[in-house]
């Protein structure tokens, strides 16, 4: 299990804080990448995003992220949902963020920069797209629902972001049609590797790599 400590905790409620804690440890189990990391676990950040991942330090012995968690702004609040929909939604959101981590992983220093330059520059996409196939080829559950869920609430300026710079749900649902079809064959992922066009799976059962999907990231 992976190390997290939550920042402004004390803002929570302890129904809030049980939900988020599950949520985030299911999320992050779908990433063996991931079990030696460090998290921080932010509350009520100041950004406009429900959530945001963000490396904090980065070794060859250590990997530790920033997930930012913000229940201001958005037109609903984390606190007046049920059980069973705040899971849902906080998982999701957290399979994403997961495979956030997951690039931020196996990155070079200088990919790691050019990572970071993409979002000060508004140029992003590609790497909201990878975050969502990365969750999609490691098993996500929730992600499809949660941004369905996100998408349906959220207005303005958010949801133009959401629209322009996210997976489409249609093409998210291809996607998890594709792992399904895998997994029925009794193949096992352990790991993806994207290139600028294609999607490859490695470590898999029946063999070490091979091109899954001839389709450029960029055609979302």
């Amino acid at each position: 299990m992976v190390n997290v400590e939550i920042i402004n905790e004390r803002e929570m409620s302890s129904y809030l804080l049980k939900i988020a804690r599950n949520s985030f440890h299911k999320a992050m189990d779908l990433y063996p990448i991931l079990k030696e990391s460090e998290f921080k676990l932010v509350y009520n950040n100041p950004l406009k995003h429900m959530m945001l991942a963000w490396p904090w330090f980065l070794s060859s012995q250590r990997k530790s992220f920033f997930i930012f968690l913000n229940n201001q702004g958005n037109g609903f609040n984390l606190e007046n949902m049920d059980e069973k929909t705040l899971f849902m939604f906080l998982n999701g959101g957290f399979e994403h963020e997961g495979g956030h981590c997951v690039h931020y992983s196996i990155s070079n220093k200088k990919e790691l920069a050019t990572i970071l330059m993409d979002y000060v520059i508004g140029e992003y996409k590609m790497n909201e797209i990878r975050a969502d196939l990365y969750a999609v080829y490691n098993g996500a559950k929730n992600l499809i629902n949660s941004q369905e869920f996100l998408l349906e609430r959220v207005e303005g300026d958010y949801k133009k972001d959401l629209n322009d710079n996210y997976t489409p749900l249609d093409s998210l649902m291809f996607h998890k049609g594709n792992y399904d079809g895998l997994m029925k064959t009794n193949f096992r992922i352990n790991g993806i590797y994207f290139d600028e066009n294609n999607i490859y799976l490695k470590n898999c059962k029946k063999t070490k790599s091979f091109p899954l999907i001839k389709q450029s990231i960029n055609n979302i």
